[in-house]
């Protein structure tokens, strides 16, 4: 009797310990989703992107390294992804891309949630921008395949010879051509020639028919720059070393403080080119636009 009575009071100590003693639960603190593919740029398509090499590496409380506690697949069954890039088809997520916007992934677990956002442009347009993905235009042109519209949106964009290499349109997107101002990158070296001694040239011409569209040009933009030195050598050129590229437009360009010409076109054999609404400021060497072989201003 006194043996079980002994074991019960046992019983009730350990049972008052462990009701005292508070046990630890791991919480989550944060979490990161790596290696997840998402094109760079992506045009609208019904096919959507599949949740590929996705992981989600999980930290608990206390942990301030690089190094998770626990990592997993995005499409493990304990990952909750909701948002208006989700969509089912035969039973796999997949990422919308059918209609042209900006979409959101978000992606949960414990408690704590991540937030992965990504564009849709229209078919055969790419967008330039501080918030898209591309933030140079000379990027954009890389990338681009020809037949391709290149939007600038409004900002300053630090660029000497932008090459264009591929039948494009290249558009700024602000209410007026100042909105995208595009200013040299280094020191122009201010010679009577076109591509010598550390020429900085606007834009560059390689291709036939492109379309420069809406944008300003101005070459004492960059304040890291000598001040008022004109570090434009030419706004826009065509490279006569590599061809003499045809319809080439401009349409409302504002190009200024240039050393030695606002728009150079040569040689004498090419022809469609077509120049309007634009204005050209502060040339210091030679003519405003040099416009050779058939033009049109």
């Amino acid at each position: 009797m006194i043996r079980k009575l002994m074991f019960i009071i046992l019983f009730i100590v350990m049972t008052t310990i462990a009701a005292c003693v508070e046990i630890p639960v791991s919480t989550v603190s944060r979490i990161e989703v790596r290696d997840l593919s998402i094109p760079e740029a992506i045009n609208a398509n019904e096919n959507g992107i599949a949740l590929s090499g996705g992981e989600v590496h999980i930290f608990y409380t206390g942990n301030e390294t690089d190094i998770a506690d626990e990592i997993v697949e995005i499409d493990d069954p304990d990952i909750q992804l909701t948002g208006s890039a989700i969509y089912e088809v035969g039973g796999a997520t997949r990422l919308k891309t059918d209609v042209a916007g900006t979409y959101t992934l978000n992606v949960s677990y414990g408690g704590v949630s991540v937030t992965i956002t990504y564009k849709v442009y229209p078919d055969m347009v790419l967008m330039v921008g501080p918030n898209d993905a591309f933030q140079s235009i000379q990027d954009a042109i890389d990338f681009a395949d020809p037949g391709y519209t290149i939007l600038v949106e409004p900002g300053t964009y630090v660029e000497s010879n932008i090459t264009v290499d591929k039948t494009l349109t290249i558009e700024g997107t602000g209410v007026s051509r100042e909105d995208v101002l595009i200013v040299p990158e280094a020191e122009d070296g201010n010679i009577d020639s076109a591509f010598s001694s550390n020429a900085q040239n606007g834009f560059i011409i390689q291709a036939h028919s492109v379309t420069l569209r809406n944008l300003a040009l101005d070459g004492q933009g960059n304040p890291e720059l000598t001040s008022e030195k004109n570090n434009f050598r030419i706004g826009v050129v065509t490279d006569d070393r590599v061809g003499a590229w045809n319809n080439l437009t401009v349409d409302n360009l504002l190009i200024k403080n240039v050393y030695r010409r606002g728009i150079s076109i040569w040689p004498t054999s090419i022809e469609g080119t077509h120049i309007e609404d634009s204005r050209i400021e502060n040339v210091i060497y030679n003519q405003g636009i040099q416009a050779a072989g058939q033009s049109t201003i």
